[in-house]
């Protein structure tokens, strides 16, 4: 991936659109849709509000750092969420997202996540 975007990229971004590279496509997401995204191995999946989830071929490191600008947060080492989908929190350490999906939060980030929500 490289490290300037392209303008047919800085445009989708403008609208509140994403590329998201799957195995067979190259779909094109709604931000707002995003739900949250989970690593498998060396791929993640990127799961969305009304649609089915996009197994990404880019892995989830490189995912995150393209989406993190856009209200993303990392929960976990596995997962990170859209924190406008968020909810709930649970003091157990659960993170509740639209459509009740829950979402672990790691306690080192626990802090951090809270100050974000209440910002």
């Amino acid at each position: 991936m490289t490290t300037t975007a392209t303008p047919l990229v800085k445009a989708l971004q403008s609208e509140g659109k994403v590329l998201i590279h799957s195995f067979n496509a190259i779909e094109i997401v709604k931000l707002d849709e995003i739900l949250y995204i989970q690593a498998y191995g060396c791929y993640c999946k990127i799961f969305l509000k009304d649609r089915s989830p996009i197994t990404s071929s880019r892995p989830f490191g490189e995912i995150y750092r393209m989406l993190s600008p856009f209200q993303l947060f990392q929960s976990h080492k596995s997962y990170a969420i859209n924190l406008t989908h968020v909810i709930r929190y649970r003091n157990t350490g659960q993170i509740i997202l639209s459509g009740n999906v829950e979402i672990p939060l790691a306690r080192r980030r626990k802090e951090e996540f809270l100050s974000v929500l209440v910002s």
